[in-house]
């Protein structure tokens, strides 16, 4: 008889069991309690658990603490796979999103480190009679687009001598115009002035004359070397460092180390005086057929004045205006080449900074790309965080509904329910913190709050939609087989 009993309850569904019902077909007899019922008519007649008032089951008392966190550990622990997820998911996101924001730190930072020391050099493409007045030139150093000005003058009524005396009888002392022109030419030796002697045998460096490579070089006097080409005595007393020519040391009989001097004269076409500065030959340059003697510009500027024409001119503009070079190249413009002046026949000002402006322009695309994915980037997260929460937590109804029949109201069931992917997910941002430590990549204060609030943000929320759609159902419907 038991034997049978137990079959005839296993062949009935659960849900039927627990509601009451019995198998559709079952022609049994009578149950005990409809015997009871008849003997004692006072027994209500059960028909399901729907018909039954809704209750709950108190819970006992006192809602332990730390009897929820233990069953919430115990549940991340029970289900590996989703709480890998969760935390891999966080873990992601914060990476991805701390990538871009380091991205975009190193590359504004690797544009500003152009801008503060890229050296942008401005050259000048003029007629070859042209030249530059002095005032200019000043205006230029004394204006704040401009670092360094680097130049070049020229004085044609000069020459090279071993001796004062005997020269008026040649030269007609007092009339430059009295002086026959084969004759000038045979006597004079022109001066060039250079501000930078390395710069100047660089630029000088490769010279091709007949299919040779005539290179310019400079035989120094020994202890002396290109940075010492320099010259600071306004009163012309000290003796002026002079580089010549083969062709100069030739004609005049003067060697390397020689104290010898140089006659000139101011003016060009008028009567003027002439003067002698004693001058130390320093060096000789290879150039035999240049009958030019090189001095320091600042010896010439002393030596010439306010009548000096500068025939070379390079710039190199202020690192600290590299960001404002359009407002650099007008003012230039405005100096050198839109001022009328006599002589001043500059035809373009030409900027060699095409190196920054590529580089800075390529960077600035990249930059621009970043900043206009950082913040869709930070919405994907926020969107992909609230879903995945909304999932993982549905995922959850069988544990909704052993507390829920244990007796625990729905708010403490969704306080559970939440904690669970809350705490996974506070465990993939410390991961995820932890690791940018040790990389080295850094957030500000707002940075990090802001990307970390949002992402939690959009767990919690996912987490109390996904825990209130659960606890909205009965116990029995979460307990139902979804096939």
């Amino acid at each position: 008889m038991i034997f049978f009993s137990t079959l005839n309850i296993l062949r009935r569904p659960v849900l039927e069991q627990l509601q009451g019902r019995r198998a559709k077909g079952y022609k049994g007899g009578k149950t005990n309690f409809s015997l009871a019922q008849e003997q004692n008519p006072s027994i209500a007649t059960f028909k399901s658990f729907d018909s039954l008032p809704s209750f709950e089951a108190k819970p006992q008392a006192g809602f332990v603490f730390k009897n929820a966190c233990a069953f919430v550990l115990k549940h991340i622990v029970r289900s590996p796979a989703k709480s890998i997820l969760g935390l891999f998911v966080a873990l992601l996101f914060i990476m991805a999103l701390a990538w871009l924001q380091e991205t975009i730190k190193r590359t504004e930072d690797n544009i500003d480190y152009l801008f503060d020391n890229t050296i942008v050099r401005v050259e000048f493409y003029t007629d070859s009679a042209s030249f530059y007045a002095r005032e200019r030139i000043e205006m230029l150093e004394n204006s704040r687009y401009v670092a360094d000005v680097a130049r070049q003058a020229n004085h044609n009524l000069a020459f090279v001598t071993n001796t004062r005396d005997g020269w008026e009888a040649i030269i007609g002392f007092g009339h430059t115009q009295s002086i026959n022109y084969n004759i000038r030419n045979e006597i004079f030796n022109p001066l060039t002035g250079i501000s930078d002697l390395d710069e100047f045998i660089d630029l000088h460096s490769v010279d091709l004359v007949g299919g040779e490579v005539l290179g310019l070089e400079i035989d120094f006097i020994d202890g002396f070397y290109a940075t010492m080409f320099v010259y600071d005595d306004a009163e012309l007393e000290q003796l002026v460092p002079l580089i010549i020519s083969p062709s100069i040391a030739k004609q005049r009989g003067i060697s390397i180390g020689d104290t010898v001097y140089i006659g000139y004269t101011e003016l060009t076409m008028t009567s003027a005086e002439w003067h002698f500065v004693p001058v130390l030959v320093v060096g000789i340059h290879n150039q035999y057929t240049i009958t030019t003697a090189f001095v320091p510009l600042d010896a010439l500027e002393n030596m010439i004045g306010i009548f000096l024409q500068y025939t070379d001119l390079r710039l190199t503009v202020d690192t600290a205006v590299n960001r404002d070079l359009p407002a650099a190249r007008n003012y230039i413009e405005r100096i050198l080449v839109q001022t009328p002046w006599i002589g001043l026949w500059t035809r373009e000002v030409h900027f060699l900074d095409e190196e920054l402006r590529n580089v800075v322009a390529a960077m600035a695309q990249m930059l621009l790309l970043m900043e206009l994915l950082y913040p869709v980037a930070l919405v994907f997260a926020v969107i992909i965080g609230a879903v995945l929460s909304i999932l993982l937590t549905l995922r959850l109804e069988k544990n909704a509904a052993v507390m829920r029949v244990l007796g625990m109201d729905k708010l403490k069931t969704r306080i559970v329910l939440c904690a669970e992917n809350i705490v996974v997910c506070l465990g993939g941002l410390a991961v995820a913190l932890f690791i940018l430590g040790i990389m080295g990549w850094g957030f500000g204060v707002y940075e990090l709050l802001l990307i970390t609030g949002m992402y939690l943000g959009s767990a919690i929320v996912g987490s109390v939609v996904g825990a209130i759609i659960i606890t909205a159902q009965s116990p029995l419907q979460l307990l139902q087989v979804r096939e």
